[in-house]
């Protein structure tokens, strides 16, 4: 009988194996785009900012260091890899290093926590997301159209598809 060795797996083997969870679960392509590039960001992040190699080493700590630079560095501040930075050139947009929003960093929480639930699921580890919320997020209110502009604004509409529907197409 062969002993087997505890073979200690990659970040980006958990991402890999993650992922491959969400496509049969069949979640929407733009929903798997987004949390691959979250996932992909924080693996390079935690390798480069925080020298960690694996994903058990991850602490609620990392998160929150994650987070805040986030909110210090800007947008396109930092790439998946090297060869992105290549080929996208970020630091010629015009809004390279603005303030990254909110809502965004709030989307990267979440992306992360739902990976990091998965993964205390499948693992027996601690999730180092558990005790980590939302920042606070002032939504501006949505501006409705008045009586006055939705007649303005649907009339021609409605105009053009009567039309439409009035025209024979056998001529």
């Amino acid at each position: 009988m062969r002993k087997s060795k505890a073979v200690q797996r990659k970040f980006g083997d958990y991402i890999d194996e993650y992922l491959y969870y969400c496509q049969s679960r069949r979640l929407r392509p733009k929903t798997m785009a987004s949390y691959e590039q979250t996932l992909r960001l924080f693996e390079r992040w935690t390798h480069e900012q925080e020298g960690l190699e694996r994903i058990e080493d991850v602490r609620p700590q990392t998160i929150r260091h994650y987070i805040c630079d986030l909110q210090v560095r800007g947008k396109y501040s930092f790439c998946i890899s090297e060869d992105r930075r290549q080929t996208n050139y970020p630091e010629r947009r015009r809004d390279y290093r603005n303030p990254v929003s909110v809502t965004t960093i709030n989307n990267y929480i979440r992306n992360l926590s739902a990976f990091f639930t998965w993964f205390a699921d499948n693992t027996g580890m601690q999730n180092p997301m558990a005790k980590i919320r939302q920042l606070p997020n002032e939504r501006k209110p949505r501006e409705y159209l008045c009586s006055p502009h939705v007649k303005i604004h649907l009339v021609p509409i409605l105009m053009l598809i009567a039309a439409k529907s009035t025209i024979n197409p056998i001529g």
